[in-house]
């Protein structure tokens, strides 16, 4: 489009970046977050370098690729940064799903810790989403025992940065926590929301994260009917993920389907 002004030409380009991002167009959010942080500092707006920065750190995490995202988090970190439950939070969520959990226990007490303390906020709910998907990855009852109660008041909403980037509704995070507790058939309900959601708002990584994480639910419950259901879930899922790209939900999609071949034989 025709150049702005300085504000105008960064708004526009972070307001692009996080609409490419939630359509899974990764080529697109890496162009705009890129222009994004050329036109910010032309304003010489505060905020530009943590805009930058939060939208990296979903690309990354939607590219399977959340590890490379892990120096700047610590980074910001080390400075001091203003935000500093958000950072400690996205980093152990980033070290979970890079397979790296042994490394995220620090920031994640110091995450859990901080998070506990806060009963208002406005990022109340994408870091209660992050802290969720880290807690979930961990297999922490203890953390998701709390983490529940105090997110689910928030069930009917979605977790979002603003214009930015998004990590889904309330009841993905949800449905991930009832699930590490053992609470199958509340988790499945959790789940049905999330996906219908997604698929009715067109966001096509919770639509494969939600089908992912209903289908490896569906199979531990065993209820009768779950185990096809769960198949069908995780060929949907593997299908959105493989033709966008979104490596860490595809890995554990294949995963989950090696498990259940293993365990079950095939259907």
């Amino acid at each position: 489009g025709p150049t702005l002004g300085p504000q105008l030409d960064w708004t526009r380009s972070f307001s692009r970046a996080g609409l490419a991002l939630v359509r899974g167009d990764h080529d697109g959010c890496e162009r705009f977050t890129a222009a994004s942080l050329v036109h910010g500092q032309e304003t010489g707006n505060g905020d530009v370098l943590a805009v930058w920065a939060n939208l990296t750190i979903y690309l990354r995490r939607q590219q399977g690729r959340p590890l490379e995202a892990v120096p700047m988090v610590q980074q910001i970190i080390d400075a001091d940064a203003p935000g500093a439950f958000a950072w400690h939070t996205a980093l152990a969520m980033l070290l979970t799903e890079g397979d790296a959990s042994e490394d995220a226990g620090a920031s994640l007490a110091i995450a859990s810790r901080l998070y506990q303390a806060r009963q208002q906020d406005y990022a109340l709910l994408p870091v209660g989403a992050m802290l969720a998907a880290a807690t979930a990855d961990v297999d922490d009852r203890g953390v998701a025992r709390w983490l529940y109660r105090q997110m689910l008041p928030h069930a009917p909403f979605v977790a979002c940065w603003g214009l930015l980037s998004c990590l889904g509704p309330m009841t993905l995070s949800l449905g991930r926590l009832a699930a590490c507790l053992g609470e199958h058939d509340e988790a499945d309900a959790h789940f049905t929301k999330a996906v219908a959601w997604a698929s009715a708002e067109r966001t096509p990584y919770h639509h494969a994260e939600g089908l992912l994480y209903q289908a490896t639910n569906r199979l531990q419950r065993q209820a009768p009917g779950d185990r096809e259901t769960a198949g069908a879930q995780l060929d949907h899922g593997a299908a959105i993920a493989e033709a966008l790209g979104f490596g860490t939900i595809l890995r554990r999609i294949r995963q989950a389907q090696r498990v259940a071949i293993e365990r079950h034989g095939r259907s």
